[in-house]
């Protein structure tokens, strides 16, 4: 998960805001009129064509994607419009509908199932720290660096969204795997035998860094978070244990 600096927001929300629903058959019919085109593209924006809940591509056709509301409309129906309550998710109505409950993930799958005090939005400055992922299993798990309530609200947060389901666990190992061996094979080749990295060593691992997360027309690659979570694995072993080439080799295990 990502933190979104930004809020959505656009003339048609503005104006929704004046008259908020008061209960759930009201915010439905209000939410079911509501022009959303505008909104859309302000959270495409945002997101960096990704989305909030997995890092997936909002540009993949074939699972497609919805305006999500991140506290239920049907239970909190005074924030439908609130900018800070909307975000772009993966999968859209008619594909997620066609699926089994347990295939389905993000906010298809999330429901109604939130609550102020333990989910993690993506508007959470802090919300990249609960997460760590595993390049070995493709998995997402709360940090190691968590206090035990906050482990709980990851745990949670990670189970409502259901992230760690076969279809994003097998995205995420090939694209983490995929990394990791362009990273261990560069680290490989490189010289990392003195006190410290040579200048070569250190410019040659910003620039794959660059390469792999750097926008491209102002969208993001698949993954990001989880992609530089293990690029700054790699880069503190490279700094910190420079006498360890075989941590370094193409088939060396993942750091997590």
């Amino acid at each position: 998960m990502r933190y979104l600096k930004r809020h959505p927001d656009c003339k048609r929300l503005k104006n929704k805001r004046n008259n908020a629903p008061t209960d759930e058959l009201s915010a439905k019919r209000a939410w079911r009129r509501f022009n959303k085109k505008d909104t859309r593209k302000s959270c495409y924006k945002i997101q960096q064509g990704l989305c909030a809940y997995t890092e997936l591509s909002l540009d993949d056709r074939q699972l497609g994607s919805h305006l999500e509301h991140i506290a239920p409309r049907s239970r909190f129906p005074e924030r439908t419009f609130l900018p800070n309550n909307l975000v772009l998710s993966i999968l859209a109505d008619d594909y997620s509908g066609h699926l089994p409950e347990e295939q389905r993930f993000a906010g298809h799958f999330k429901k109604s199932n939130y609550a102020d005090d333990w989910f993690i939005t993506p508007y959470d400055e802090r919300c990249e720290r609960y997460f760590e992922y595993s390049a070995t299993t493709g998995k997402v798990y709360p940090s190691q660096d968590l206090n035990e309530t906050d482990q709980r609200k990851a745990t949670k947060t990670i189970l409502a969204l259901n992230l760690n389901c076969e279809y994003l666990v097998d995205a995420r190992l090939k694209q983490l795997s995929a990394l990791e061996q362009k990273i261990t094979t560069l680290l490989a080749n490189l010289n990392i035998d003195s006190n410290q990295p040579d200048e070569h060593a250190e410019r040659a691992f910003t620039e794959l860094t660059a390469t792999v997360l750097n926008p491209t027309d102002r969208r993001l690659p698949e993954f990001y978070t989880a992609k530089q979570q293990l690029l700054k694995r790699y880069r503190s072993l490279m700094i910190n244990h420079p006498h360890l080439p075989d941590e370094f080799a193409p088939n060396a295990p993942a750091l997590l």
